[in-house]
């Protein structure tokens, strides 16, 4: 690559760039790995697919709650489109949903 090419200019590079964003605008990264260490059944995502398929998990989870206790949509608004954006951005790049692996 040549050193004044853009670094995100490559899908990898964009799908870095989308989590980077995500994390400095709702802790996304950080919250996806905490959650991940909480329990035994689920592994930390770690690709681009891992955390698409973490990331939808959430947004059905969190839209659950939203019905559930109505009073704390506002709450969850903001995490939850944040999420869809998120999902949004990886598909349109041709990401996939995949289940996270033990490493």
């Amino acid at each position: 690559m040549p050193s004044n090419a853009n670094p995100t200019s490559s899908r990898a590079g964009q799908a870095q760039a989308i989590l980077r964003r995500a994390e400095d605008e709702f802790q996304f990264v950080s919250l996806a790995r905490e959650r991940a260490g909480l329990n035994g059944y689920f592994y930390a995502p770690h690709t681009p697919g891992e955390y698409l398929n973490w990331a939808v998990d959430e947004m059905v989870i969190q839209v659950d709650q939203a019905h559930s206790y109505p009073d704390e949509i506002d709450d969850r608004i903001d995490f939850i489109q944040g999420l869809a954006h998120l999902v949004q951005d990886f598909t349109n790049l041709g990401y996939r949903s995949v289940q996270p692996r033990r490493t």
